[in-house]
C-alpha cells in the first residue's frame, strides 16, 4: 500500500477513507495530507463509533501489499469482517499486553477470482481470530492465527493463517492484507477499547495446500 493512500485521509461516513473517496459522501468532511493515521487523526467532534486502526477504507481501488517471494502460487482476492474481544483492552496512553480473541457467531469472508487453497465454496467462508496483542491504541502489535472454515460439497475445509499485523495491515503466512476497525465497546478515548468490529481486504499470498 504507498504511503500517499495511507498518510491522505479524511473522515468520511464514519471511518477514516482515502481522500479519493471523499466526494463520495453525502456530507464529506474536511481531508488533510500527512494526518496522523488511526487514533491521532481522529478529533473530539468524532463520534466514538467511528475509531479506526487505519487510514482505508474497504474500496475497489484498495491497492494490497505485494505478495511475498516465498509465494508458490497466489490467490483469490478476499473481503470479511470479524467480530473480536480484547482483554484487558485497549488505551491511548497506557501499554497493554492481552488477548483479541473472535466472539459471538463466526464472521463471514467471500473470495473471488480463484477458489482459496483449491477449494470451492459453496457458500461464505466462516472467520475467527485468536491472536496477542500489546502496545497502545496508536502502537500496536499483534501475532495470531486466523482459521478460514470453508464450506465445499466434501464438507468443511478449515485453513490456519498465522500472521502478525499492526496498525492496519497484517501479514500472514497464507493470508495477508489490509483492515479497520470499528468499535463495539469502548473508544479508546473515554474508555478502553474492549469490543471491536473488522472488516478487511486481503489475498491468498500462498494459494497452495501444506
Amino acid at each position: 500500500m504507498s504511503s500517499d493512500s495511507i498518510n491522505q485521509t479524511c473522515v468520511l461516513c464514519g471511518t477514516l477513507t482515502p481522500s479519493s473517496m471523499c466526494a463520495r459522501c453525502p456530507r464529506p468532511r474536511t481531508c488533510s495530507k500527512g494526518a496522523p493515521t488511526a487514533w491521532a487523526a481522529l478529533r473530539p467532534r468524532t463520534r466514538p463509533a467511528a475509531i479506526v486502526l487505519a487510514g482505508l477504507a474497504l474500496a475497489t481501488s484498495v491497492i494490497l501489499p505485494a505478495a511475498p517471494a516465498r509465494a508458490a502460487e497466489r490467490g483469490p482476492m478476499c473481503v470479511g469482517y470479524d467480530v473480536l474481544e480484547v482483554s484487558p483492552g485497549l488505551s491511548a496512553t497506557d501499554t497493554t499486553t492481552g488477548t483479541v480473541h473472535h466472539v459471538g457467531p463466526l464472521g463471514q469472508e467471500t473470495c473471488y477470482g480463484g477458489d482459496p487453497l483449491g477449494y470451492k465454496a459453496t457458500g461464505p467462508i466462516g472467520i475467527e481470530h485468536f491472536i496477542t496483542y500489546s502496545g497502545t491504541c496508536s502502537n500496536l502489535v499483534l501475532k495470531g492465527y486466523a482459521l478460514h472454515h470453508i464450506p465445499t460439497a466434501d464438507g468443511v475445509k478449515t485453513i490456519r493463517n498465522d500472521f502478525t499485523a499492526g496498525l492496519g495491515k497484517f501479514e500472514g503466512r497464507k493470508f495477508s492484507g489490509t483492515y479497520v476497525v470499528r468499535d463495539l465497546k469502548g473508544d479508546c478515548v473515554s474508555a478502553p477499547l474492549t469490543r471491536f468490529r473488522a472488516d478487511y481486504v486481503g489475498y491468498f499470498n500462498d494459494n497452495t495446500r501444506d
